[in-house]
């Protein structure tokens, strides 16, 4: 129940904080493909995170500064190819494009540029050594049945997007 926990959570959040910045930037926009309060790619990104972290980082015997660097690097590289692959996905499934780098210099294409790239190595950073253990207890607060219901709402949001946006 963890990682669902997780998923969902960052997922929410995730869809918070785009939805605050668009709500700056623009008007009636929000963030993600969903009809609920969810941006399922930063779900993808925490998972990931842990995952490196429960069987890649805390494996690592070095000294802190090369081991953050380490994690930096490597948090780096990989959350820039789930947001490319979560870019080119909804490209291909549903024609949009939730966001484009094209713009802004330097950039891999429209779905990954510099700038975010190093955001998101740090911001990965960050989580696993000041907001995890925040997080921890959160999680440990969520009953299985609330997961379930939690859980059983994203699915039905999935299939009424792929229903209706496909």
């Amino acid at each position: 129940m963890y990682y669902t926990n997780i998923f969902l959570l960052y997922s929410l959040l995730g869809f918070i904080m785009e939805s605050t910045l668009f709500k700056i930037k623009t008007v009636n926009k929000h963030s993600g493909i969903f009809y609920g309060p969810m941006t399922a790619v930063y779900g993808v990104g925490i998972i990931s995170i842990e995952l490196l972290n429960k069987y890649f980082f805390k494996k690592i015997k070095s000294n802190k500064i090369l081991k953050y660097l380490i994690e930096f690097l490597t948090l780096t590289i990989i959350l820039s190819l789930i947001e490319y692959l979560g870019g080119n996905i909804l490209n291909y499934l549903f024609d949009i494009d939730m966001w484009d780098y094209s713009k802004i210099k330097p950039n891999f294409g429209k779905y990954i540029c510099l700038q975010n790239s190093i955001i998101w190595g740090l911001l990965g950073t960050i989580y696993i050594h000041f907001f995890k253990p925040f997080t921890d207890k959160i999680i440990k607060q969520i009953t299985n049945k609330e997961t379930y219901i939690f859980l059983t709402i994203f699915i039905i949001d999935t299939i009424l997007v792929l229903i209706n946006k496909l």
